[in-house]
């Protein structure tokens, strides 16, 4: 008798379990869903659909204008039409009240005491350029919770699928795998993943919605609470058979919603079987993806019926995503040597199609057509590679001997010949091109565009004229490339800066400008890439580098800094390890300390040195080559701080400091005197 309170209590909780789970499915669905969930136990069966029809009955009065709430206030804000409704909130647009600001709102009211809580904490915790941004949260003075959202004015993505290209469908669908990787970073499980809830605006920019059945996860990865619900076309079978939540159900979701993007229908018709049957199809992993080749093998990875074989997160299934772009081979499809050819073959069609058609036309057999191929194929590669190698590896060896200057010199032509005879059969061979690009932007710098150049500027214009004019072709045919966007921009900003070492300052405006405009488009179709961060960052550290080269300090050479120091933190946190970052912020943090040095503002001169000097010591702990030389720079600026603050013995302790580095730097450059001339200068 003392348990049956307990065991009375314990059924009801879950009579209400699953009377909620059933409400958010469609009404036909409903009974079904009940029989699968409750088993044998017939007495919560019976309870669950007797809720089930009253609540039915009630839904004409659930719906009515009772419920109208377009004029009400909520907080500072006021609805104004609805936007959707369902079972247990409705969504109005909205609109700010004081004027503050013009652009609309969401507002969505839940007709529950709690359910708005897990949502509003959820979002809180979520800043990502994919991810609605939550603005407001409350309750009204009758009790109503509400929370108040960026307002999507876009299209569910599988309606916005039609009439794009199998390109663009795939860079849309990275941007929607960038906002659920960034929900799983945060512990997030979205589990309401379906194109109703991700939206394309018309600027082709994705953004997700409606966390409201979105579980927080533990550090371990598993759920702090134990509510199911779902949408039955995109939930996995874990997630229907009430198993624990994990990444994985999203991964799932994700799968369908690519089959469905691609081809216009989803991998099992739920709504025409009956969800019994339905369940066993899925436990036998038996979904039509009607997709042939590697994207075939994408989908159906990504919804693999044991979680265990799907994609680990959202960020290795847009790895392949990115893979199948680059005509790359992808992981999930079995390895092998007659796969790797045949992409190989896709990714180079130009130089193998070239091949055939030579061979064609001498009449060769079938076999010899075949054999020309691949020696033309080898022969391109070897070309290739040669110049790759005499730019790059033979040069940076032999450029610090003594005695050099005429065996670099070689090269350097020998190498020009190479890449003049590959620019003439790139042909539209994206790779190619951008490859030749960056041989020719190596070409500048060891003429004259780089710390041991050869003393020939106008070969070094030359080089990186010829790299410019190259990257703007492929990036008008493929603007969307981010690997084209960062050359082309690097090709600009070599451009402008042999021009500005030369003193021909006035060449470098038109330049800053269009590589501002190249980083914001960038910026503005991959929001969540680190490298259309890095450069665009970069634009503002090179835009104060201009500024400081100007007579009289025209400029403001401090608001650039800051907004390059700003913009480098932001990429340090994105990507804690990744040394060219830290570098970077490095030297912005040293310019900026520079500006207030020569302004005698000493404080925070020693702010922004102390910061720099920290990040490159560590820099040259881990081995990074340029790290040395920034610590010597670094360490002087400081020491000289010190010095005018009147500490003279941190001054002589920071001078001291140097010596190491400085023995790194003169055996790293034994042909250069400047590090030997330091060097010597400390001992």
């Amino acid at each position: 008798m003392v348990g049956e309170p307990m065991e009375r209590s314990t059924s009801w909780r879950l009579v209400e379990e699953i009377f909620t789970e059933a409400m958010v499915l469609p009404t036909s669905q409903q009974s079904a869903f009940v029989e699968v969930r409750c088993g044998q136990d017939t007495a919560v069966r019976d309870q669950v659909l007797n809720l089930l029809g009253a609540h039915r009955e009630m839904g004409g009065f659930l719906q009515s204008s009772v419920f109208d709430l377009r004029g009400q206030e909520f907080g500072p804000y006021r609805a104004v039409e609805e936007a959707g409704r369902g079972g247990m909130s409705v969504v109005y647009k909205g609109e700010r009240i004081d004027g503050s600001f013009d652009n609309p709102v969401a507002i969505k009211v839940v007709f529950a005491d709690a359910a708005l809580l897990p949502e509003t904490k959820i979002l809180a915790s979520l800043e990502h350029a994919n991810v609605a941004r939550l603005l407001d949260a409350g309750v009204t003075a009758v009790g109503l919770r509400y929370l108040v959202m960026e307002f999507v004015a876009g299209t569910p993505c599988s309606a916005w699928a039609p009439g794009h290209t199998e390109p663009e469908k795939l860079r849309v669908f990275l941007q929607i795998c960038s906002g659920v990787q960034a929900a799983h970073r945060s512990l997030i499980v979205h589990r309401g993943l379906k194109p109703d809830n991700v939206l394309v605006n018309a600027e082709g920019i994705v953004k997700l919605l409606d966390f409201g059945i979105a579980k927080q996860l533990s550090p371990a990865g598993t759920q702090t609470a134990l509510l199911r619900a779902y949408t039955p076309d995109y939930a996995s079978p874990e997630q229907i058979l009430g198993r624990p939540a994990s990444t994985s159900n999203d991964i799932y979701s994700l799968g369908v919603i690519l089959c469905e993007m691609l081809t216009g229908s989803m991998p099992r018709p739920s709504a025409r079987v009956p969800l019994d049957e339905w369940l066993r199809s899925i436990e036998r992993g038996e979904m039509a993806v009607s997709i042939e080749g590697d994207l075939g093998h994408i989908v159906r990875k990504a919804i693999h019926a044991d979680p265990s074989q799907r994609y680990q997160s959202a960020a290795d299934l847009a790895c392949d995503i990115e893979a199948y772009l680059d005509r790359r081979p992808i992981s999930a499809r079995p390895d092998s040597r007659s796969y790797r050819t045949r992409r190989f073959v896709v990714r180079n069609r130009w130089p193998v199609a070239g091949a055939a058609v030579a061979a064609v036309a001498i009449g060769a057999a079938a076999a010899t057509a075949l054999w020309q191929a691949r020696l033309a194929q080898q022969r391109f590669e070897l070309v290739r590679k040669l110049s790759n190698s005499v730019l790059f590896e033979i040069n940076d060896a032999v450029e610090k001997l003594p005695g050099s200057l005429p065996a670099r010199e070689l090269l350097v032509r020998h190498g020009v010949e190479y890449l003049d005879s590959l620019s003439k059969t790139a042909g539209a061979n994206t790779g190619l091109q951008t490859e030749i690009a960056r041989a020719y932007l190596r070409l500048s710098m060891i003429t004259g565009n780089g710390a041991l150049d050869l003393g020939r500027g106008q070969d070094a214009l030359g080089f990186s004229r010829r790299a410019e004019a190259i990257m703007r072709q492929v990036v008008s045919r493929q603007p969307g490339d981010a690997e084209a966007g960062h050359w082309f921009l690097t090709s600009l900003d070599t451009v402008r800066s042999y021009l500005e070492r030369n003193g021909k300052l006035d060449g470098a405006p038109p330049l800053l400008a269009e590589m501002g405009a190249v980083a914001e488009e960038r910026l503005r179709r991959s929001p969540g890439e680190f490298l259309a961060l890095m450069d665009a960052v970069r634009v503002h550290a090179v835009t104060a580098e201009h500024y400081a080269l100007q007579p009289n300090g025209r400029g403001p050479v401090d608001v650039v800094l800051r907004a390059a120091v700003d913009g480098y933190r932001r990429a340090v946190a994105a990507k804690p390890q990744d040394q060219e970052a830290q570098l970077e912020l490095s030297r912005s943090l040293f310019g900026l300390a520079q500006w207030h040095d020569d302004r005698y503002e000493l404080k925070p001169a020693r702010e922004y040195l102390t910061e720099s000097l920290r990040l490159a010591t560590k820099l040259a702990a881990d081995g990074e080559l340029l790290a040395p030389q920034a610590v010597m720079a670094i360490s002087n600026q400081l020491a000289n701080v010190a010095k005018q603050e009147g500490n003279f013995e941190e001054s002589m302790r920071l001078f001291e400091q140097q010596r190491p580095f400085a023995r790194t730097v003169a055996e790293a450059n034994p042909v250069a005197a400047s590090p030997k001339k330091d060097l010597g200068a400390l001992f």
